[in-house]
């Protein structure tokens, strides 16, 4: 049997398999007869095994180039290397949507049975959820953007991925962001379970926090290696240009960072919401990437029919969820502490804002027929409020003393005068001062033991990045056209032209131009950005030099060359860009220890709030 086939018939049968798993829950919870069940849970291990062979199926025809197939022709060269042909699996509409599918019943065959061991009552709602939503997804793959569709007669070479995706990080940064999604479909599925059975006490909140908190810190890891990518490889000159692709990633990222927080007893409501709301997000972010609704560099090629049913899924869950939620009156919030109430406002208030910018230009694009594009400066004054907010309070509620806090103060105000001192905005200073603050707060809290080590870490990370963010916003940009034996001038460096070099390779013919890089206090050094074309497509990709230190990045870039003379040379100076990189790797690592952590177990009635100190000794009083 050939690949298309044999792939065929293993997607199919996932379909199947998973669609009578979902059937078998449903039929549980509706006669409570535990067997059927049981036998719904090993339907679906069943359906994610013959998802992943379909899976292993492309990959195969992809590696081993079966032009036979549209998919592999699409996606796929001669040319190209082993791994790269590989990342065709995600490059593609088809073959990222079968890999989404897969991803999705893989989290729920493992999330149902770690569940039925610890709480077989929520099990049979919980694969009920979970399975109609892989068994949807595997369904859309199938016969919607069917990825093992054949071609009449093979082809004699495929048409690979463009120059830019062939980088190290197409070979990372898509699978991760699959999988931090797909991850948030486990808490989601979890909450609704215990919404539905009328228990949303301690124990769900510890297992749903715990996936959460995965998922929280493979998503960063998938932001932080697409910004790098984007920093690097795309010249775009930042790591972040609030794409609404980027955003549909960002806001179930944030969602997540907001039901984390929401760990107390005394907020499970709160963390339920924000736990439901982040998978919708996440689907929203699906649509926005695979429908053709925004304009977006990462978005596949438009395949309406993949959006609509994606979205007709989406909508399924929000009625759903509203259902549930309403049924379930989470309607009380009770009373806390003010600075905790400033962080769930500030994460809050960051998500409406970047939602707004995101789904508005679509929404008025129906009325009126006209393609909207929000420009990243909307973002940039509207959100920095809230971030400011936002750190001020993770500073002092981790500093708990006078005197600690007066220290965080301290150092926030002097960081705020040297970014003002050094030209920077007001906003650009605020949020320095502000994540100043954050970091010498949380760093006094975590070394004098009030805060744990793992939360520590990530706030101190936050802090670190954000101060990167406001560092590189000091930079410098020039845009000069060059030739040999020219010399630019810029942020206290002089940088002299050498002699053009074409280099033929293999796959590309590259225009190499020299530049010896001198000033900054540091030895000269040669930087050698190239204009590459690649062949037979002829697609030109400019390739970036970058000499980077603790304090600043120079990045060199072509713009354009017209070989043997001239070039367009853009330098960009970013200091304190390497700080972006170090807290962003800082704040994986305290998640990662946040999720190896265990979690402090209540001695009280489940389903109740533990007593604060203040409560206790009240409770002392009355005794006597």
């Amino acid at each position: 049997m050939d690949a298309g086939a044999l792939g065929s018939v293993m997607l199919t049968g996932a379909v199947v398999v998973c669609g009578l798993a979902t059937a078998s829950a449903a039929a549980s919870v509706v006669v409570r007869r535990a067997d059927l069940a049981r036998v719904g849970y090993w339907l679906m291990a069943a359906g994610a095994v013959l998802a992943s062979s379909a899976s292993l199926v492309m990959a195969r025809a992809l590696v081993r180039l079966d032009l036979s197939l549209v998919y592999v022709a699409d996606t796929a060269r001669r040319g190209a290397s082993g791994p790269y042909r590989l990342s065709g699996l995600w490059a593609g509409t088809a073959g990222s949507l079968l890999l989404w599918a897969t991803a999705m019943s893989v989290v729920t065959a493992v999330s149902v049975f770690l569940l039925a061991r610890r709480r077989s009552t929520h099990a049979p709602v919980h694969l009920a959820i979970a399975g109609f939503v892989a068994s949807s997804t595997l369904a859309t793959s199938r016969w919607v953007a069917d990825p093992f569709r054949r071609l009449a007669i093979p082809a004699i070479d495929g048409g690979g991925l463009v120059p830019i995706l062939e980088h190290g990080a197409m070979l990372v940064h898509p699978p991760l962001v699959y999988l931090g999604l797909t991850m948030t479909m486990a808490p989601f599925a979890a909450t609704v379970a215990a919404l539905v059975r009328r228990e949303l006490d301690d124990d769900w909140s510890r297992r749903v926090r715990r996936w959460s908190l995965a998922a929280w810190c493979v998503l960063l890891a998938a932001m932080a290696i697409g910004a790098h990518w984007a920093y690097d490889e795309l010249a775009w000159g930042g790591f972040w240009a609030w794409d609404p692709v980027e955003n549909g990633v960002l806001l179930p990222w944030l969602a997540l960072t907001a039901a984390v927080h929401a760990r107390r007893r005394d907020r499970l409501q709160l963390q339920a919401l924000f736990t439901l709301g982040c998978f919708v997000l996440a689907c929203l972010g699906a649509v926005l990437a695979r429908s053709g609704v925004t304009s977006s560099v990462h978005a596949f090629a438009e395949a309406r029919r993949v959006g609509l049913a994606l979205a007709g899924v989406g909508a399924v869950l929000s009625v759903m969820v509203v259902v549930v939620v309403w049924r379930a009156r989470l309607g009380r919030r009770p009373a806390e502490r003010s600075l905790v109430r400033l962080n769930t406002v500030g994460v809050l208030g960051i998500v409406v804002v970047v939602l707004a910018g995101t789904v508005a230009p679509i929404v008025l694009g129906w009325f009126d027929g006209r393609r909207r594009v929000v420009d990243g400066s909307f973002f940039s004054r509207t959100t920095w409020p809230f971030a400011v907010g936002l750190l001020v309070s993770l500073g002092l509620d981790a500093a708990r003393r006078s005197g600690e806090r007066l220290v965080a103060a301290l150092g926030g105000v002097g960081v705020g005068v040297v970014l003002l001192l050094a030209g920077a905005t007001v906003p650009v200073a605020g949020l320095g001062a502000a994540a100043a603050m954050a970091v010498v707060g949380t760093t006094l809290g975590v070394a004098l033991g009030r805060s744990p080590l793992g939360a520590g870490l990530v706030h101190v990370g936050v802090g670190v990045v954000l101060l990167a963010v406001a560092g590189t916003s000091l930079g410098s940009d020039l845009v000069s056209s060059v030739r040999e034996g020219s010399r630019v001038e810029v942020g206290g460096y002089t940088m002299d032209v050498g002699a053009f070099v074409s280099e033929r390779r293999p796959t590309s013919v590259d225009v190499l131009v020299p530049v010896r890089l001198a000033g900054g206090g540091r030895p000269s050094s040669v930087l050698t950005p190239r204009w590459r074309v690649a062949q037979p497509s002829r697609l030109a990709l400019a390739v970036v030099a970058r000499r980077s230190t603790v304090t600043e990045d120079v990045q060199l870039v072509l713009a354009r060359v017209a070989p043997p003379a001239d070039a367009v040379l853009v330098v960009r100076i970013r200091p304190f860009a390497r700080w972006l990189w170090w807290g962003v790797t800082i704040m994986v690592a305290g998640g990662v220890v946040a999720v190896c952590q265990r979690g402090r177990r209540s001695r009280g009635v489940a389903g109740t709030a533990p007593l604060s100190g203040e409560e206790l000794l009240d409770r002392v009083d009355v005794v006597r």
